[in-house]
């Protein structure tokens, strides 16, 4: 499962991020091309993961480096799973990087109701631009996929049951792929120091218990006023179910 969408320290070559407050540091495209060059050259690599969420944060040197690609002909395919921001990605620039070798994109949304964005999540995230994005993304003929997350502390089934319809209706009319999770709060993350001091998480907790809850099959941990970890368990199911046979459809 995941907690959010902030960088485990994994982000490759592509930058550093300083986690004492919101800091971010990049290497320059140059130095980024450099890598791709060399392991194309050398290790013939033919597609590479930019697992770096915030590798469209500054777009003028995300552009730099799909430039770069595209002028110095290197032939790679390249995709970020991790996840980036939607809202960076306008319609010129997913040109761009169709050009540049994108084989997919995936973003994170997490919420699909915009008050729990705004208010629960604090992610400064437009879902209009979403839907812009993913409509601008399939003209182009660019694979896409968006994480969602449900089980916050301060929704309720109702606003998990938005987010669910949104991402069904961004797989029914763009076909993006719905990778929903349940929130999982981390020993050492803010939402764990929430969900400890308003006694949301079970009294037997284990270092076991973060990993069976983050596997498919596992349960949620976070019980609030408003859900239990079936109650999400649940409303993940259902839309599964129906996102498959949406998948089946198209």
């Amino acid at each position: 499962m995941i907690t959010s969408r902030g960088c485990p320290f994994n982000c490759c070559f592509c930058s550093v991020h300083l986690h004492m407050g919101r800091g971010f540091r990049a290497h320059s495209a140059q130095y980024v091309l450099d890598h791709i060059q060399y392991v194309v050259d050398k290790y013939k690599v033919k597609n590479i993961f930019f697992e770096d969420d915030n590798l469209t944060f500054d777009v003028e040197r995300f552009e730099a480096i799909c430039d770069g690609i595209i002028e110095r002909k290197i032939k790679v395919g390249w995709e970020t799973p991790n996840g980036v921001r939607a809202d960076r990605l306008n319609m010129n620039l997913l040109k761009k990087m169709k050009r540049s070798g994108v084989k997919s994109v995936f973003v994170g949304v997490e919420s699909g109701d915009q008050q729990i964005l705004d208010r629960v999540v604090c992610k400064s995230l437009d879902l209009k631009k979403v839907v812009e994005f993913a409509k601008n993304a399939q003209e182009v003929g660019i694979k896409t996929g968006a994480f969602y997350i449900i089980g916050f502390p301060g929704e309720t089934k109702q606003h998990m049951r938005r987010t669910v319809d949104f991402a069904l209706e961004m797989k029914r009319k763009y076909d993006v792929g719905m990778h929903l999770f349940a929130a999982t709060p981390s020993y050492g993350t803010r939402l764990y120091e929430e969900c400890k001091a308003k006694g949301y998480l079970p009294a037997d907790l284990t270092w076991n218990s973060f990993a069976q809850a983050r596997q498919a099959k596992g349960m949620p941990m976070i019980t609030t006023e408003e859900f239990t970890p079936a109650d999400v368990k649940e409303i993940a199911a259902q839309a599964l179910a129906e996102y498959k046979r949406l998948h089946l459809i198209n």
